[in-house]
């Protein structure tokens, strides 16, 4: 799908969630596909299925691009990993090291 078009990312978007929608495991941003699985095992079971219904709707997959099987990861500016979603230190560290004001004026 040529990107160039004014609404052609909310176009895609759209497609990938009703491509992918029946699947509560994985998110989708764009051309980004986050599977969310609690085991190795499962995790295979899941890529597999997402991977079918890509290939259904004849949807290719760049296998350099992935990252398979990752405990953690940067998503969109936050690290992603079992305990939950958090930004990533480099992006907190101008807001915690931003010097205190010490007057008014200030």
């Amino acid at each position: 799908m040529p990107f160039g078009l004014a609404c052609s990312a909310q176009t895609f978007q759209r497609f990938m969630n009703e491509v992918l929608h029946c699947f509560d495991f994985a998110f989708v941003y764009l051309e980004d596909i986050l599977i969310s699985s609690s085991s190795e095992q499962e995790h295979a079971t899941h890529l597999n299925m997402v991977l079918k219904r890509l290939s259904e709707y004849g949807i290719r997959v760049n296998v350099a691009k992935c990252v398979l099987g990752a405990q953690e990861l940067s998503f969109q500016g936050y690290l992603v990993n079992e305990h939950g979603i958090r930004p990533m230190p480099m992006k907190l560290a101008p807001i915690v090291n931003y010097d205190r004001p010490k007057t008014v004026k200030d």
